[in-house]
C-alpha cells in the first residue's frame, strides 16, 4: 500500500532539502543550498526547491511533516552534516525521492551491503566544491 501511495504522489518540486545549518556567510554546501532555495520564490512558474525547515526538532517530532514534503519532490538533497550519513537519506528513499549526494562517503562507502553496487542506479552525485566554489546550480 505504501509503494502505491508513493507512486501516486504528485511531485511538484524538482528537489527538496530537509535540514538546518548553513545560515552563516562562510562558504559551505548547506549555505549554498539555502541560497539557491531562496533564489526561487515563485514555485508556481518554476517548481524548484522545497526547503523543509527542521530547526527546533520539527522533523523529529512530526515525521509525517517530513514525509509529506519529501513526497512532493523528485530529488532529495543529502548534504553532509555533523556526520557523513543522514537519516534523511533513507527517509527520502522511502518517500520515493532520488537522493542527491555531494560527497561519496554520504552513502557510497557507508552502506555497500544495503544499496545497489552502482550508485548511479539509485542516486546522483554532485561534487560539493562545484556548487560552493563553482558556478554549478543544483
Amino acid at each position: 500500500m505504501w509503494m502505491s501511495r508513493v507512486r501516486r504522489s504528485r511531485r511538484t518540486f524538482l528537489f527538496s532539502f530537509a535540514g538546518g545549518g548553513g545560515t552563516g556567510n562562510s562558504p559551505n554546501i548547506r549555505h549554498s543550498i539555502r541560497m539557491e532555495c531562496s533564489d526561487n520564490p515563485d514555485r508556481s512558474s518554476n517548481p524548484g526547491c522545497a526547503f523543509i525547515d527542521c530547526e527546533g526538532n520539527k522533523c523529529d517530532h512530526d515525521p509525517g511533516y517530513l514525509m509529506r514534503r519529501m513526497m512532493k519532490a523528485d530529488f532529495c538533497l543529502q548534504p553532509p552534516g555533523d556526520t557523513p550519513t543522514r537519516q534523511s537519506t533513507f527517509d527520502g528513499i522511502v518517500a520515493g525521492c532520488i537522493p542527491v549526494f555531494f560527497e561519496k562517503q554520504g552513502a557510497y562507502t557507508q552502506y555497500t551491503w544495503h544499496l545497489p553496487a552502482d550508485p548511479g542506479d539509485y542516486s546522483v552525485l554532485i561534487p560539493k566544491d562545484d556548487v560552493v566554489f563553482g558556478d554549478l546550480k543544483i
